[in-house]
């Protein structure tokens, strides 16, 4: 993480462990958001967020959570992306309120693997998982975007208010 944040400036990683009684702590969760995404996105890429996770097959294991956009060119743009030990409703939420920090704008289209393939015939969206699961992120993303937008005009408007003063 050390040499990430000395070799990129304005980038943005976070570790996270958990505490073990047997030994050193244990890994829990790595976000990574490097300036050059910061700045590339916010600069260059459509108001457009896709959000994946996909397992990490090693003997570690754990999962790769990522936020991508798409560039002029409709190419793939790396946001962020995060290693977590398990893919669940605490480490996504973790995952978007980092990744919410520097993008101060509700104006995005968020989307997740789930809904760029047509579902098979006939298709009950409440009795498939993975749909459930692409509306939890989803409104979770959401919620997480008013929350961090509502703070930030709070904030503004407290600022406002001092100056006037």
């Amino acid at each position: 993480a050390h040499e990430l944040l000395r070799s990129n400036p304005g980038s943005t990683v976070k570790i996270n462990t958990v505490p073990s009684l047997e030994g050193p702590p244990q890994f829990q969760r790595l976000y990574i958001c490097l300036a050059g995404y910061k700045k590339g996105f916010v600069a260059g890429c459509r108001p457009f967020i896709g959000l994946d996770g996909c397992f990490l097959k090693s003997a570690f294991g754990g999962n790769l959570l990522s936020a991508v956009g798409l560039d002029g060119n409709n190419h793939i743009f790396v946001i962020a992306y995060v290693v977590v030990d398990i893919e669940n409703k605490d480490n996504w939420k973790w995952f978007l309120t980092l990744l919410l920090i520097f993008v101060t704008s509700n104006l995005f289209t968020f989307s997740t693997a789930a809904e760029l393939s047509p579902p098979p015939e006939p298709f009950d969206p409440l009795a498939d998982p993975e749909t459930e699961k692409t509306i939890e992120i989803i409104n979770m993303a959401e919620a997480i975007v008013d929350e961090v937008v509502t703070k930030l005009l709070t904030e503004a408007a407290e600022r406002t208010l001092k100056e006037e003063e």
